[in-house]
């Protein structure tokens, strides 16, 4: 027995361009709570209903594809949770996968991995800054500091009285 598969190319309007075709249009990410079967008793707590995200991801072509992710019990059992999933995938990586090309597999692991670094970095960089503004602001505010601006200008040592 053998199986014979045809398609009708003459059906198309255009030629396939993988290239192109394969280019992701977009990533949606949702999040959706369902009931567990039972409950589910963990040493701090019970869980009746389990979190996910389903993450459709369609390309120029028309083709969708979806994924999930899950934890086990959100926040008091680990770090992660559906919002923070969610939120990884909604401002990390949806940015930098749409319009790239599917088939790219490597390009596009490196792709988040390198956006993940930056967004790393850049968290560290922006709490730093605030913290750095915020020692700023305390210090211009005591004795102290008015003393050792008024020595800087008198050129003397400054008597400081820890206040």
């Amino acid at each position: 027995m053998s199986i014979t598969v045809t398609e009708n190319i003459a059906s198309r309007a255009a030629p396939i361009e993988l290239g192109r075709d394969t280019r992701i249009r977009s990533i949606a990410a949702t999040i959706i709570e369902a009931p567990t079967v039972r409950r589910h008793k963990l040493s701090n707590t019970e869980i009746a209903h389990q979190g996910f995200v389903l993450v459709r991801v369609q390309l120029e072509n028309g083709v969708t594809g979806i994924g999930e992710a899950s934890t086990l019990g959100g926040p008091r059992w680990a770090e992660e949770s559906v919002e923070s999933i969610w939120a990884a995938i909604a401002n990390y990586l949806e940015p930098v996968l749409v319009g790239q090309n599917a088939m790219l597999f490597e390009a596009n692991a490196v792709r988040m991995s390198k956006q993940s670094v930056n967004a790393a970095t850049n968290a560290l960089h922006h709490a730093t800054t605030f913290m750095d503004l915020d020692q700023y602001a305390l210090a211009t505010t005591s004795e102290d500091y008015r003393e050792a601006i008024k020595a800087f200008l008198e050129k003397r040592a400054p008597k400081f009285t820890g206040r």
